[in-house]
């Protein structure tokens, strides 16, 4: 007879009921399949999986209700630890978290960044780590502002140090803004005036400048911008034209890495005013030998002012004077050597002797170290309202007539 008979199976916790038809006159031995049951089974977090089952069915023959139980190990699978990390900054710590999928488990963590890679922890437990991504790292974007970081965590199982396998993570870290390239300058006075007079000197010294980067982990220098003496240059050395300010002098100069970021310096140079020796003042007149004035008078007092730019005292200053008759083609040269090195003059005088007959011509020259200055006058003859020269030609008013066939006056 074959009848439906009543049963329940117990697969890992779940009870599946069923009911069956049993041939309860089966003659030959064997076994019947009443229930089969196909399910997924889960393993444990760290892979590992003991399947246990149980069986109930009522028969309705003689034995009553048979029963049965089995348990089975199951392959362990393997669990790979997990790596949590966010995006952050170089220099800065950041925190990375591990998820384990067993206490009985380590893991060894390690990163790559370009070129350059480390490791972070080895054969660690710990679950949350403190890690600094190094500034150095700045180097493996020199063009940018940030790099990309690829972890590697593998894992491995304590007891029996078998790896388990591993697993990536990559973020993005910002190199910070203190990331920047550093400059200096140096200036000096490429005709060497500052060497021997303690300071540039206007109109005449040039300025050699020297723009000193120091670049920040690899970022070459993209461009350069130094102002001075009122014009811009975008090398990193140069000489400028002749400066054209006294006093201070600001140079100036600002760079920018491949990176977009810049650094700036800034220096001064004290610069001496300087310009060509002057004759304010060369003014003749007839005089007696005491230099007391005489309009007929046989000597002629010179009185000249005279300025030179003293260049911290170290510019040179000579006096010459120079007179002759003005029909004479030589002057007589008189060397002030009283005045060697006088920076300011002011109303000095000088005698010499002069026919009254004729009139002298006067020139006055001061030379520095680097200019020579002439201012030149001329002397007349002695007063007279009105002269008739001796040969009846020549005709002098105010004056003596000192050439023929000539109006002198």
């Amino acid at each position: 007879n074959r009848t439906d008979k009543s049963g329940y199976l117990i697969i890992d916790g779940t009870k599946y009921t069923f009911t069956s038809t049993f041939n309860e006159n089966q003659s030959t031995s064997g076994s019947q399949t009443v229930f089969s049951k196909t399910v997924n089974i889960n393993h444990n977090s760290d892979g590992s999986k003991t399947l246990s089952t149980s069986a109930s069915f009522t028969s309705g023959v003689s034995s009553g209700t048979v029963t049965a139980t089995a348990s089975k190990v199951l392959t362990t699978i393997p669990r790979k630890s997990t790596l949590t990390a966010s995006n952050g900054t170089l220099g800065t710590a950041q925190t990375l978290t591990v998820t384990r999928k067993s206490s009985n488990f380590t893991h060894t963590i390690t990163y790559k960044c370009g070129t350059t890679s480390g490791t972070i922890v080895t054969k660690s437990s710990d679950t949350s780590i403190s890690w600094t991504p190094p500034l150095t790292l700045s180097s493996q974007n020199t063009t940018g502002t940030s790099v990309s970081i690829t972890f590697t965590i593998t894992t491995f199982n304590y007891s029996t140090g078998a790896t388990i396998g591993t697993n990536t993570k990559t973020i993005s870290c910002s190199i910070p803004a203190s990331v920047k390239p550093s400059v200096s300058l140096t200036v000096t006075d490429s005709t060497g005036y500052e060497n021997t007079y303690g300071n540039p000197i206007k109109g005449l010294s040039k300025f050699k400048v020297v723009v000193s980067p120091t670049i920040a982990y690899g970022s070459a220098i993209a461009s350069y911008s130094t102002k001075v003496n009122g014009t811009t240059y975008t090398s990193g050395s140069f000489t400028t034209g002749t400066v054209k300010s006294s006093g201070a002098n600001s140079i100036s100069t600002t760079i920018k890495d491949k990176r977009g970021r810049t650094a700036t310096a800034t220096t001064s140079k004290t610069v001496l005013n300087y310009v060509d020796p002057v004759v304010a003042v060369l003014t003749v007149h007839r005089c007696n030998e005491d230099g007391t004035e005489n309009e007929q008078g046989e000597y002629v007092l010179v009185t000249f002012s005279c300025e030179v730019t003293p260049l911290n005292d170290k510019n040179k200053a000579t006096y010459t004077l120079y007179y002759k008759k003005s029909s004479d083609t030589e002057f007589t040269e008189v060397g002030l050597d009283e005045y060697l090195n006088n920076y300011s003059l002011k109303n000095q005088t000088y005698i010499f002797p002069a026919d009254s007959s004729s009139s002298y011509d006067v020139k006055l020259t001061i030379a520095d170290n680097f200019k020579t200055t002439t201012r030149t006058t001329t002397a007349s003859t002695g007063f007279t309202l009105l002269h008739f020269r001796s040969d009846g030609t020549g005709v002098g008013i105010g004056k003596l007539c000192e050439e023929s066939n000539t109006l002198d006056i």
